[in-house]
């Protein structure tokens, strides 16, 4: 039986814990909110970037990389070594699953170390091969490093930080939170916070490809040279990626005090009350168990289905992002000007983010599914069907979209489909992992199509607008009856 001066006691530290729990809870939204701030920034200027390579093409053609044999007068040498630079980076997908596994196992703080180190040496490497005339080879590992940063598990990881607050700790806190539902509002509402947040990122990510654009402009503006140039973005990089380091940090620091908090209060209330049965730990889950239940979830149709819709749409996009300049210029474009059209539009479908996440909350991910195709459908027929530079331009619009949706609608199903267990990092390496794997085909595609058809992309244009049609049952198979909708 407790005497009056111990319950006073626990009175006290009852009003102590809740006081800090309040403090904690505001520190934690603060953290929450700036790492979100420099979350979107470094995702739209450094994983956006990547993609936007149409400018840094014309960037790298001025400083002289690859120069023009003296024999070749339209320098398509020169520019289908450049093409291969960024085909060949986009292969280091076939690394995302160690940062997968890195993140499902030492949690977003290493990984967002490791996103940065590869940032930082990939700017680096960039701005030495201009600046030291011969060893333009450097350009190769210079984006493999770049490619590395996009492909990393940091959007998911800030998309699962920013839903609710049931997996605290820094090593699980990629986890989707909840149980597992069949129901399609449950399903819907229950992730919300995370599915939006996946879907703003990923938006920005889209609208990142505008980035090697502005450092083009800047550079004429200016007059500077490459290295110049390149130097300026990667002291951008050191406060963005530093800015994010700093607020995971506090952010994780908070979440783990506001659970040692939780832990004193049940602790009290246990102690308070002398009929209150006995609290036992929790004991440890089988880790052989639960190695087995995750990857039982990587093999599962559903997941396997995404997997080859995914791939399909992802090698579409890097032919498409990686040949505008060539394709363009084939058209006629010999000022430049559609391509930095092209580039200036990519940033517009982060209007219709909102169009996005009230069609995925109503009709649910097979619709947002479809969509993709329907939108990549559209956008092959506009490619295919007319020179009329003008035309096209509704079809840089269509491509925007078709991104958008591609994107925020995969990632967001990922987190939903495999909603426990310690497997999202793994699956978003498997994804990326097996597109680039498939795309070793965009190498082959791309130069015969500057050395036999003379730059003319009307076949392999073809052949990707074709080749969406089987995805629409890919989609349906993707989120079947069987399957969380």
């Amino acid at each position: 039986m407790t005497t009056s001066s111990e319950q006073v006691v626990v009175i006290q530290t009852k009003n102590t814990t809740t006081h800090n729990n309040n403090n904690n809870a505001s520190s934690s939204k603060k953290y929450k909110i700036l790492l979100l701030i420099f979350t979107a920034l470094y995702v739209t200027f450094f994983f956006g970037a990547f993609f936007g390579y149409g400018p840094m093409i014309l960037m790298l053609k001025e400083a002289g990389a690859f120069p023009c044999p003296e024999n070749d007068n339209d320098c398509s040498d020169q520019t289908r070594t450049l093409l291969n630079v960024h085909f060949t980076a986009t292969l280091v997908q076939i690394l995302s699953p160690l940062a997968g596994h890195l993140y499902d196992v030492k949690g977003p703080m290493i990984t967002i170390i490791y996103t940065t180190v590869m940032a930082i040496l990939g700017i680096s490497l960039l701005a030495i091969s201009q600046a030291v005339k011969g060893i333009d080879a450097l350009l190769y590992p210079a984006f493999c490093c770049l490619a590395m940063v996009p492909f990393s598990p940091m959007i998911v990881a800030t998309g699962a930080a920013m839903g609710k607050d049931a997996n605290n700790d820094s090593s699980s806190i990629g986890i989707v939170n909840g149980e597992e539902e069949n129901d399609e509002s449950s399903s819907h509402d229950d992730n919300k916070d995370q599915r939006r947040v996946v879907g703003l990122l990923n938006n920005l990510f889209d609208a990142g490809s505008v980035t090697y654009l502005i450092l083009w402009k800047t550079q004429e503006a200016t007059g500077a040279s490459f290295p110049e140039i390149t130097l300026g973005y990667l002291g951008v990089a050191i406060f963005f990626f530093g800015g994010a380091i700093i607020f995971w940090k506090l952010f994780l620091n908070s979440q783990q005090q506001k659970k040692r908090d939780t832990n004193i209060a049940l602790d009290n209330d246990t102690n308070d009350t002398e009929s209150c049965p006995a609290i036992t730990p929790e004991q440890p889950a089988d880790l052989n168990l639960q190695k087995r239940q995750d990857w039982k979830k990587l093999r599962s149709a559903p997941f396997i289905w995404l997997v080859v819709f995914f791939v399909f749409h992802t090698c579409r996009n890097y032919f498409m992002l990686t040949s505008a300049e060539a394709f363009l210029d084939n058209l006629g474009d010999d000022s430049n000007k559609y391509i930095t059209i092209f580039t200036s539009i990519m940033p517009a479908s982060i209007v219709g983010f909102p169009f996005v996440d009230w069609m995925l909350g109503k009709y649910g991910y097979h619709v947002g599914l479809q969509a993709i195709n329907v939108l990549g459908l559209l956008h092959g027929i506009i490619q295919v069907s007319t020179t009329n530079l003008n035309v096209q331009i509704v079809g840089f619009v269509v491509f925007s979209f078709y991104r958008s949706f591609m994107f925020s609608v995969v990632f967001a199903y990922l987190m939903v489909l495999l909603s426990e267990g310690n497997v999202v990092g793994k699956a978003n390496g498997i994804l990326y992992v097996s597109s680039g794997l498939c795309s070793l085909w965009n190498i082959p595609l791309g130069n015969v199509t500057m050395q036999q058809w003379g730059g003319n992309f009307f076949v392999p244009n073809l052949i990707y607008t074709i080749g969406i049609l089987p995805f629409f049952y890919a989609a349906y198979r993707t989120t079947g009856k069987s399957t969380t909708t």
